[in-house]
């Protein structure tokens, strides 16, 4: 799968369908990109899953656990994908959350 360059390593993300809308995928702690790829299943366009810091290929830089740091991460798979949509499960949902809470209008 391919790596986002992103400060403090790579990110690991898996682009799947085509077209429009793009939906990224955000997983839940000690998740990954296969557990969370059925929830995709029926949802049209483009489909973006991510590896949050630690998981799959992805590096886990030495900064800390925190929601705003995994929002970052979200933010920069949703941006380099162009996705207007999201999907977060637990922890996902946690950094998806954050995301929105500066960012009322992202998706």
């Amino acid at each position: 799968m391919p790596l986002l360059p992103f400060a403090g390593g790579q990110l690991e993300y898996l682009a799947t369908g085509s077209g429009q809308p793009v939906t990224v995928f955000a997983h839940g702690l000690a998740g990954s990109i296969a557990e969370t790829r059925p929830l995709a299943s029926a949802v049209a366009g483009t489909r973006v899953f991510l590896h949050f810091r630690g998981h799959g290929a992805s590096s886990a830089p030495e900064s800390s656990w925190t929601y705003p740091a995994l929002a970052a991460e979200l933010a920069a798979v949703a941006d380099y994908a162009g996705a207007t949509r999201a999907v977060g499960v637990s922890l996902g949902a946690a950094a998806l959350t954050t995301l929105l809470a500066n960012q009322p209008a992202r998706f």
